[in-house]
């Protein structure tokens, strides 16, 4: 429809773009996020695929480390004797790294949506920032452990608590296993309710991670002060920060 001038002689503000001007902005607008969520799509489906290609590869030394971890969880004779094999102390640090993997990509698949919603961040940055806290958080803390070894000038008991936790990385992973199939057999099992019997989980592997350390820096006779000082440092001080971080970016 053609626009007509008033009376001044000025042509209509809405005349400055048409109908078919306002249909083609608003296709950009609606096919960029879609291409955007096909790229993401197809990263997350790679990154799915090298997964399982390293489970295959390495499925030999999961299988043999995974049920001696079940077996000696609350077993430390038993976990300490594990550590005293070389080829088992490989295997195990090959299925940490494999469970570090399958934490970040459940953490991409299942969360997906809620951290692009709450913080924009889509599964091709999903991916490498999940995997890069783990791995950092590791850095920072065998850095730490290292540093008590020094100080304290007795390095065997902060090398078996760095691979204790290791241990219980994989129980971790182990853990998340049964609690995100729970949604195949009910529909009442919201995102919700996932999240928190996760939180469950983590935090009981968590008790038992901090008994073991108590059993191991006792066991060597340092005192009850030293020990809570390690937790807060060390252990607690660092996921506080980083549940912080979270908070404050929602």
């Amino acid at each position: 429809m053609k626009q007509v001038p008033n009376k001044e002689g000025f042509m209509p503000v809405d005349s400055l773009w048409g109908a078919q001007t306002l249909s083609s902005t608003l296709q950009q607008n609606t096919i960029a996020p879609k291409h955007k969520k096909e790229n993401s799509n197809h990263f997350t489906s790679g990154f799915a695929l090298l997964f399982l290609i390293l489970l295959f590869l390495f499925f030999r030394e999961i299988l043999f480390t995974v049920p001696n971890i079940i077996r000696n969880t609350f077993n430390l004779k038993g976990q300490k004797a594990l550590e005293e094999r070389l080829s088992s102390v490989n295997q195990r640090d090959i299925t940490a790294l494999m469970g570090a993997l399958f934490l970040t990509l459940f953490i991409v698949i299942t969360f997906e949506n809620y951290f692009e919603e709450s913080t924009g961040i889509q599964s091709f940055l999903l991916i490498p920032a999940s995997f890069g806290v783990i791995v950092v958080y590791w850095i920072f803390k065998s850095l730490m452990l290292r540093f008590a070894g020094w100080l304290s000038k007795a390095k065997q008991p902060f090398l078996l608590i760095g691979k204790l936790g290791y241990n219980h990385l994989i129980l971790a992973a182990i853990a998340t296993i049964p609690v995100i199939l729970i949604p195949i057999f009910t529909t009442e099992f919201n995102e919700a309710l996932l999240l928190k019997t996760l939180m469950y989980c983590y935090l009981a592997l968590f008790v038992l991670y901090f008994i073991r350390v108590y059993q191991i820096l006792i066991s060597y006779h340092f005192s009850h002060f030293f020990y809570i000082l390690y937790l807060c440092t060390v252990e607690i001080l660092p996921i506080a920060l980083f549940i912080n971080f979270l908070l404050s970016h929602q």
